[in-house]
């Protein structure tokens, strides 16, 4: 029985570090999202940031980083 209760108590264990590792990645991934919108916006026209924004969620949404570039259509 103690085995069990061991067992259970390392897989409780072993699940809060995986989703404090999960959260402190999609942390880190959402900061410096934000950081690169911030200087897109700073260094590109409005038409052309929301276009790269665009193009960015879109890669990232579809998992296809080829999404994200920056010649015309």
């Amino acid at each position: 029985m103690s085995s069990r209760i061991l067992e259970s108590l390392m897989e409780n264990g072993r699940s809060r570090l995986s989703e404090a590792v999960i959260k402190t990645r999609a942390d880190h991934v959402i900061n410096s999202s934000i950081n690169l919108i911030e200087e897109i916006e700073e260094k590109y026209g409005e038409e052309t940031a929301a276009l790269l924004e665009k193009r960015l969620l879109s890669a990232i949404k579809n998992r296809t980083p080829s999404k994200f570039r920056f010649t015309k259509r």
